[in-house]
């Protein structure tokens, strides 16, 4: 028993040594996800490597084998409590091969890292109106009150205070002056919208805006304290204003 523990730890530290470890680029998240970083496993082709355990700090474990192919990815996973960049902590390779009676382990800084964007707080986006379907910068309300459109025609109801009486006068019978409102096409986003809340609460709310108007492809713009983006759609846009929201006022 004492010649099967002994050969278990030689084995055991064999199964890890001359192992490559390398990281592989990570997707962002959202605040309260799980973060997966890709990790890729190297061997020399006359090694094998097997039942081996990756996993981070109070995470969930992933294992993997390399015996069969020289090289293996492997995603790992660790929680996100809070935005802005997000460091991977020290990764842990572990095995108990050949017999769980011992266990050989390494600890590592690949220096792993992805974008932590806020969490996304639903509410409903009643107050947002693109103006128009079309494509013009403008769109009119012709319930305004600002700038003259033109003369119709009197109808019995109508206000007389805008009735055109030179054209009364000069016997062109009784017709009212029209005034429209010229409205923004394109929809803004402005961190006074949500007046009255925390900064995260703000961010949340921006971020749930931001995903919704991505999935309509109605060009929007938005403006935070310190930035603002010019009206555009498209998954650039997008990526570019979760980043803004992901990383206002971290250091």
């Amino acid at each position: 028993m004492a010649s099967i523990f002994i050969l278990s730890i030689l084995y055991g530290f064999n199964n890890l040594n001359q192992l490559t470890l390398s990281s592989r680029s990570s997707q962002d998240v959202f605040c309260g996800e799980e973060a997966c970083f890709r990790v890729q496993l190297s061997r020399s082709p006359k090694r094998s490597y097997e039942s081996l355990e990756l996993n981070f700090p109070d995470s969930t474990a992933s294992y993997v084998d390399l015996s069969s192919t020289d090289t293996e990815e492997i995603g790992v996973f660790s929680q996100t409590l809070k935005r802005g960049e997000f460091k991977a902590p020290l990764l842990r390779v572990l095995t108990r091969y050949p017999l769980g009676l011992c266990r050989a382990w390494s600890v590592l800084d690949l220096n792993m890292r992805c974008l932590v964007y806020p969490r996304s707080i639903p509410f409903a986006m009643n107050q947002f109106d693109s103006g128009s379907s079309g494509g013009s910068d403008s769109a009119i309300n012709r319930e305004g009150s600002e700038d003259f459109y033109g003369l119709r025609d009197y109808v019995p109801g109508d206000s007389l205070r805008q009735v055109a009486w030179k054209t009364v006068a000069r016997g062109q019978g009784m017709q009212l002056k029209q005034f429209v409102d010229y409205v923004d096409n394109k929809i803004w986003l402005d961190w006074d919208m949500f007046y009255g809340f925390s900064n995260e609460e703000r961010l949340s709310r921006l971020c749930f805006c931001v995903l919704q108007l991505s999935k309509s492809g109605t060009a929007f713009s938005m403006r935070i304290p310190g930035s603002e983006f010019a009206p555009a759609t498209g998954p650039e846009h997008r990526k570019k204003l979760l980043r803004a929201l992901a990383l206002f006022g971290v250091d």
